[in-house]
């Protein structure tokens, strides 16, 4: 969830943070939607959200101790591209009102039409409390994020000059109006150009391409939503065993990519594309082919 003190305390990835982990406060983590290897060994298709459970149980015990509940919507972006179903999600949302928690959604990856919504909450047809976003706000060309909340949390901040009730924050680049402008500029090219809506076909031939990548037995899952795709490498995919780390094949894979013109970032042994917008359905077959390229040429395995 971000690299400063506060939001590193709230993220599930140890190798990311390990250095800094005795200056975190103390935060609860629940079980996570990872769909591909299922903390309950459940199915997707049938399942009820069961690992939303841990959840549950959680805030339970806790019974009343929990502040807020912060989550990526949809997908888990830096944990391997962990796309779930809408169903997890509405049930991360009832729980926390059931249990009077408010919820943070973090949107900084999938926020602005990245997941086929313009918000990834609105797979659940769910408002949070308080809404994270970056990075989409100005297409990547320069660094801006928002922290949007509800009336009800933003009216507790307000006063008049005598009740000391004002929001103190800031810092020496909030509001850079290059980055403001940029901001403001990337908002009306989505509404003008009515995104997501306008994606669908793009997003479907997107889908259906990334669905190639098993004919290779060493791909154990594909998995997509809107215009962002992963494939989870395995060195068995009946087992779902992982890749001897010493290999390094996913590192080696996306080095013979970039020979080939195309970058791609591992994540562990995740693969994944999240291409712009504005990218062609040739250049969609472009960049899965130069992919399969140097995976075949990396692995050399490939079904009959």
């Amino acid at each position: 969830h971000g690299d400063t003190l506060g939001a590193m305390s709230v993220g599930g990835i140890s190798a990311y943070h390990a250095l800094f982990h005795q200056r975190f406060k103390k935060q609860h983590f629940a079980d996570a939607p990872y769909c591909y290897r299922c903390p309950r060994g459940k199915d997707m298709a049938t399942c009820m959200a069961e690992c939303m459970d841990s959840l549950d149980t959680l805030l339970r015990s806790l019974n009343g101790g929990v502040a807020a509940c912060i989550f990526e919507p949809m997908v888990q972006a830096a944990a391997g591209m962990r796309v779930y179903p809408a169903k997890a999600l509405i049930r991360i949302f009832d729980l926390c009102k059931q249990h009077g928690v408010l919820t943070i959604a973090d949107e900084v990856a999938m926020g602005f039409g990245r997941t086929g919504k313009l918000f990834a909450c609105e797979h659940a047809n769910a408002v949070p409390d308080i809404m994270c976003v970056a990075k989409g706000l100005t297409g990547g060309y320069l660094p801006m994020a928002a922290t949007l909340t509800s009336e009800e949390i933003y009216g507790r901040f307000c006063g008049d000059f005598a009740s000391g009730r004002e929001f103190q924050h800031g810092h020496t680049f909030t509001g850079n109006p290059l980055a403001a402008a940029a901001a403001c500029e990337t908002l009306s090219i989505i509404k003008e150009h009515g995104i997501p809506g306008s994606l669908s076909d793009k997003i479907n031939f997107f889908q259906k391409e990334l669905e190639q990548f098993y004919d290779f037995e060493i791909v154990g899952d594909v998995r997509s939503i809107g215009m962002v795709g992963a494939i989870e490498l395995v060195k068995d995919r009946q087992s779902k065993e992982k890749l001897p780390p010493a290999q390094r094949i996913p590192f080696f894979i996306a080095r013979k990519a970039l020979e080939y013109g195309l970058l791609i970032r591992p994540l562990g042994d995740v693969l994944y594309f999240i291409p712009a917008y504005s990218i062609t359905g040739e250049q969609i077959t472009s960049m899965f082919q130069m992919a399969r390229k140097a995976i075949e040429e990396v692995v050399g395995k490939r079904k009959p």
